[in-house]
Order: C-alpha cells, then sequence, then structure tokens
C-alpha cells in the first residue's frame, strides 16, 4: 500500500521514533506493533511515493555524510547540514538537487517530529547560493502546433493499424486535453464517453491532484484529420475494445506479420509512443 515501508522504516528511523514517543507518553498497548506500523504508513502517505523515495534517497546520502564525519543526526546540527550542502556545491550538482537534499533532510526532520535544521539563515543561505551559482538555464522544448499535427495524420487517414492509431490517439488525446502521458495511459475503458460531438474522460489520478478527487475533461469533436474523437473512435474499432469494462484503454501490442493487436492481459502503457510496441 505504500511506498517501500520497510526500506523508508529503517532508512529514516520513523519506526524508532514513534517507539520513543509511545514509550514517552506510557502507551502499553497489545498490538503495539502494529499500530506504530500502521501510523508510520500514514505519515509516509501525507506524501506521494514518488516524493518519499526521493526524499529517502537524500536523507540516505546526507547520513553516510555524517557518519563519515562521526556527526549527530537525528536531529542534526544545523552547521553539519551547511557543510554538506556547501560539498555539493563545490561538487558541481545542480541546484535542483542541492534542493532536494534540503527539502529531504526538512521532511526527515519534520516526521520525526524533530528541531529542524533548515529554519537556520546559514542553511537557507547555502540553498540561495545553489540557485544563483549552480542552476542551469531552461531549454524549452519546441511547441507542436495544430497544423503540425494535421500534417502527421493526413499521413496515416486509410491506416487501420492498432499501434499507430493508439500512438496518434494518445497524442491527440493529451494535447487536445492538456494532459499528461501518465494521464493518458492509465485510461481504463470505463474512464471514457464518446458523444456525438465530444469524448468525455474522467481523470482517476493527475500530478495536480494530490487528494485524488479525480477530473473530468471534455474535448470535443474537430473537423481535420487530427480530430481526437474520430481517431479514438478508429482506434477502438480496429483493436475490437468495448467501453465500459476495466482493462487499459491503451495497451502494449504486439506485431505479428501484418497483424497487430492489443495484449489480452491488462496492463497500463509504460513506453514511449510512436515507433515501439
Amino acid at each position: 500500500m505504500y511506498c517501500h515501508l520497510s526500506f523508508v522504516f529503517s532508512g529514516v528511523g520513523l519506526r524508532a521514533t514513534l517507539e520513543r514517543k509511545f514509550d514517552e507518553a506510557g502507551v502499553a498497548i497489545s498490538d503495539r506493533d502494529n499500530v506504530i506500523d500502521r501510523m508510520a504508513g500514514h505519515l509516509l502517505a501525507s506524501r506521494s511515493d514518488n516524493t518519499v523515495a526521493k526524499y529517502s534517497h537524500q536523507v540516505k546520502l546526507f547520513k553516510d555524510f555524517c557518519a563519515e564525519r562521526h556527526f549527530p543526526c537525528e536531529p542534526a546540527y544545523p552547521i553539519h547540514v551547511a557543510m554538506y550542502l556547501s560539498s555539493l556545491i563545490d561538487s558541481g550538482k545542480s541546484d535542483s538537487v542541492v534542493s532536494s537534499a534540503y527539502y529531504g533532510i526538512k521532511w526527515y526532520h519534520n516526521i520525526s517530529d524533530s528541531r529542524d535544521p533548515t529554519d537556520s539563515l546559514l542553511v537557507k543561505a547555502m540553498l540561495e547560493c545553489a540557485k544563483r551559482l549552480n542552476s542551469k538555464p531552461i531549454v524549452k522544448k519546441d511547441v507542436v502546433t495544430s497544423e503540425q499535427l494535421v500534417t502527421l495524420c493526413d499521413m496515416f487517414v486509410g491506416s487501420t493499424d492498432v499501434i499507430t492509431l493508439r500512438d496518434l490517439s494518445i497524442i491527440l488525446l493529451s494535447y487536445a486535453g492538456l494532459l499528461r502521458f501518465d494521464e493518458v495511459s492509465s485510461l481504463r475503458c470505463n474512464d471514457v464517453t464518446i458523444h456525438d460531438d465530444h469524448i468525455r474522460l474522467f481523470i482517476k489520478k493527475s500530478k495536480t491532484d494530490i487528494y485524488r478527487k479525480g477530473n473530468e475533461v471534455l474535448i470535443s469533436q474537430g473537423e481535420t484529420s487530427a480530430c481526437p474523437l474520430r481517431m479514438l473512435q478508429r482506434c477502438i474499432s480496429s483493436a475490437h475494445l468495448q467501453l465500459g469494462g476495466d482493462i487499459f484503454l491503451f495497451r502494449p501490442a504486439c506485431r505479428s506479420g501484418e497483424k497487430c493487436f492489443f495484449y489480452k492481459r491488462t496492463k497500463s502503457l509504460v513506453i514511449h509512443v510512436l515507433g515501439n510496441v
């Protein structure tokens, strides 16, 4: 249920922290171990799995730094955190790496209910230094235009190839609905409703929807070959899909000779589109 619990528990000392808190409060219950495990899991779930994994990694690196120098880290002294961030800056780490280390250490102390060394002005100054010295210029990606999408779709007007239609459907839905690849690739057949003039998508999980309330996206019918509605209908027809089921809408596919079809097992698509199966 939670992200790498055994690793995180040991890595950030969360179980030991809760055990100490229980002892300090004189809590004596029969299922104490189970309660502590559940509480630790809930505390970790206050952040996304990816964030917990990233912060836990940063905590491990900081603990290794402290261990080599015999510095205490539970809690850490601000000067030691500042030294660690300074070493990252000197080694040429980007400002994003230094920021991850800073916020990972902050998270570690907050979740352990310990004094937070990152509140120190020394530590904050190191973070600002990294942003000034080691920040990299933002390289903006080229903008995809609707004309380019029409040109691309015109190349496959008569195609019934499942992989081609799948990839084009993902591209058009992402473009028209301002959706990330993860949001589109996670769609299941019962998340999609096709109407005469628009598509209704239900996005169960999104990076911007941290409390997972879900979000509906409406995409209207177009007039060109790059119409998301018609492209999706072509994909569904060629793949012999039935909307309403709980299987993934876009799945890995197999090509055998001139035939192409989706795998029957329900598995999400975690590959790059265009040219990959």
